[in-house]
């Protein structure tokens, strides 16, 4: 039996982006492994990283510890990560190893290294560049890096057209494959009816203190310099709307500065800290509107994702919004360092009281379907059986 193994430095990239994956290739008759860092598990809770490997060892998969740093890591910690990788495909017989599915920008690193050692076939998803044209000129020592392992690289999956790109005219060795995104139920999202959206949002607005005529917004993901939640804090006091509502939904290490930052603001009463939440659509129908401020993204997951379930979104230019974000009647793509900028467009968001118009982009929307991303994920995959 022919097997597969996916990598990531951290287990949140494993369960927010390959449970498809796995059960695609165990359909194909793969055994399968994974292998990621469970103890330092990243942007999700101890609870729902005990979900995931109890539902690992439930469908079959092997699991495997294997420690990753956190950004690109340290020279010692990467060297432990690549003893550990390699050990897991040092196994009597690497000619069983179909290929190996690399993700996160460390992962994808040291996971192409030691792939490239055994002769085993990588896949590696960039779920976006650290370099783009307009990003910061500091980033782009990246660039080398991506491109030296690119050699190693057999099929480069792009998830947003600016990498799709960039990959093509510049990466000369692997495959590049757009894929548009990973897949979210869009189908699904469009078809819940009215009633029953407006039922949860009544319900989840009670149980979060709100009331039928606050103004909710949202901002999802994991509390870092990356995700830039701060200026949204910033740009709420600037409004002076005290019937305006932020929801802070996520983990991560800027908590308590954004936390004292609110304060410091003055709109400490206006804004809630939710942690980590499993149940993020409910979130969305509570919301009105989602602000999406990250410095980089792939695609921006979270903001596809509230996109769907009804908010208008503000999200970030010069990010892989540009391809779910390309009309004023879905959302506003703005300069997330430029804080009036922010503030001013979700003034024109409020006042408007803007609702995205879905319907009318059904048809390219449903690009990011799942049902569509799985049928080209598949076709890479059948390559290598």
């Amino acid at each position: 039996m022919k097997k597969v193994l996916f990598i990531a430095a951290k287990a949140n990239m494993i369960q927010q982006f390959n449970i498809r994956n796995i059960l695609m290739t165990q359909t194909l008759g793969m055994e399968v492994h994974v292998a990621c860092d469970f103890i330092d598990y990243g942007s999700m809770d101890e609870a729902e990283t005990n979900k995931l490997i109890h539902w690992l060892d439930e469908v079959g998969v092997v699991r495997h510890q294997v420690p990753f740093g956190r950004g690109i890591g340290s020279v010692q910690g990467n060297r432990e990560s690549a003893k550990a990788l390699a050990a897991v495909l040092d196994d009597g017989n690497t000619s069983d190893w179909a290929f190996v599915h690399c993700h996160s920008p460390l992962g994808g690193i040291i996971g192409r290294y030691v792939a490239h050692k055994f002769k085993i076939p990588t896949i590696y998803t960039a779920h976006g560049f650290q370099f783009f044209k307009g990003g910061p000129k500091k980033n782009w020592v990246f660039y080398p890096v991506e491109k030296a392992f690119s050699y190693w690289t057999n099929d480069l999956i792009t998830i947003n057209h600016r990498d799709y790109r960039l990959a093509k005219k510049h990466f000369k060795k692997p495959t590049v494959d757009y894929i548009a995104g990973v897949g979210i139920d869009v189908e699904g999202a469009l078809a819940v009816p009215t009633t029953e959206k407006q039922t949860i949002r009544e319900n989840a607005r009670a149980a979060l203190g709100l009331s039928a005529d606050d103004y909710v917004l949202t901002t999802i993901g994991e509390l870092n310099d990356n995700k830039n939640q701060i200026v949204v804090l910033e740009a709420m006091a600037k409004l002076k709307q005290p019937q305006m509502k932020l929801l802070v939904a996520g983990v991560g290490p800027n908590l308590t500065m954004l936390q004292e930052k609110a304060t410091e603001l003055g709109i400490a009463e206006q804004v809630q800290f939710l942690g980590y939440r499993a149940d993020i659509t409910n979130i969305h129908y509570a919301a009105d509107l989602n602000v999406f401020p990250s410095l980089r993204e792939g695609l921006g997951l979270g903001g596809l994702e509230s996109l769907v379930d009804g908010n208008y979104v503000i999200g970030s230019q010069n990010t892989g919004m540009a391809d779910y974000l390309t009309s004023e009647d879905l959302g506003m793509l703005v300069n997330v360092t430029d804080v009036d900028a922010i503030t001013q467009a979700i003034a024109q968001v409020y006042r408007e009281k803007k609702v995205p118009a879905l319907e009318k982009h059904r048809t390219e929307l449903m690009k990011f379907d799942d049902s569509s991303v799985d049928a080209n994920m598949l076709k890479i995959y059948k390559k290598y059986l």
